[in-house]
């Protein structure tokens, strides 16, 4: 299925063999008798079809998730193989541009893996912080009313981009599935595809370098203030980095239109990161006017 191309099994089940053949217009079904010295009854060569076509569903099924598996394995190995279930912590420092306000400036992610992260973005001498602690996420925008929880909708979205490496090496976990799509060529180069699902339905596709096997864009559906929006995610400049190649340059194109880019100085696997930076600050209450003697 990597290149396109139709699976075409021969099973041999008794006296019949079942054919799956592709032409330029159908897909038929042929069926070949080789008669026993006993007479075979209607009933026995239903049943015969049926084990055939039910033999041929899972045999099918096995291929296709095999393919699957291969390009994961593969995936794995590219970015750094056993050594990406060692990984348990991340710290990079960078730089981010917002196209669209023309503004830019420093941008810090600490995370422990699975499910806690935080990002610090200092921009006009403001800062913008988003995180999880493993359950809850909590934003700190100095435009929006300064420190507030996130909805249960954003929190899960926060969580899943928190998992580290476990999205490859244990997809299940983490209520993902992938399936292999047809290759596409985009600007001439060739990619394999693979659509990344979650159980709520959430779904992204993923474009794959097909001689590296490392992930070079994917394409995905996000809810904004200003409603649902296409995003395009592209990773470059990949450098080896304590035995992971990561990627050291990120551009997100929203509805066609670029809108940010961030560069990474410094990535780091398997720093110290204090668990107690997650935890959200305790929201200050508004001091009460003094009452008037």
């Amino acid at each position: 299925h990597l290149n396109g191309m139709f699976f075409i099994p021969f099973i041999n089940i008794f006296e019949y063999r079942l054919q799956w053949r592709k032409s330029s217009e159908t897909i038929s079904l042929i069926f070949s008798y080789h008669p026993f010295k006993k007479e075979i009854t209607m009933k026995k060569k239903l049943m015969l079809v049926l084990l055939t076509c039910c033999f041929m569903a899972a045999f099918s099924t096995q291929a296709y998730s095999a393919d699957v598996k291969t390009v994961l394995d593969k995936m794995i190995a590219a970015q750094g193989g056993d050594v990406l279930k060692t990984i348990k912590s991340s710290h990079s420092v960078g730089k981010i541009k917002i196209i669209p306000q023309g503004v830019e400036g420093p941008m810090t992610i600490k995370a422990v893996f699975p499910g806690k992260f935080k990002s610090e973005v200092e921009i006009m001498g403001m800062k913008f912080i988003q995180a999880t602690d493993g359950k809850m996420g909590w934003v700190d925008n100095p435009m929006q009313g300064g420190l507030k929880k996130m909805s249960p909708k954003e929190t899960k979205s926060a969580l899943r981009g928190a998992v580290g490496f476990g999205d490859l090496l244990e997809p299940s976990k983490h209520g993902l599935t992938y399936a292999l799509k047809a290759n596409e060529t985009v600007d001439g180069k060739s990619y394999l595809v693979l659509e990344r699902k979650y159980e709520d339905g959430k779904s992204s596709t993923l474009y794959i370098d097909s001689k590296t096997y490392l992930p070079a864009f994917s394409k995905s559906k996000r809810d904004t203030q200003m409603g649902e929006m296409d995003v395009k995610t592209i990773l470059s400049d990949y450098k080896k980095v304590n035995g992971v190649m990561s990627a050291h340059k990120m551009v997100q194109y929203m509805n066609g239109q670029l809108y940010l880019e961030i560069l990474w100085d410094k990535v780091e696997y398997n720093t110290p990161v204090k668990n107690a930076i997650f935890n959200m600050p305790e929201i200050k209450k508004a001091e009460e006017p003094a009452k008037k003697k």
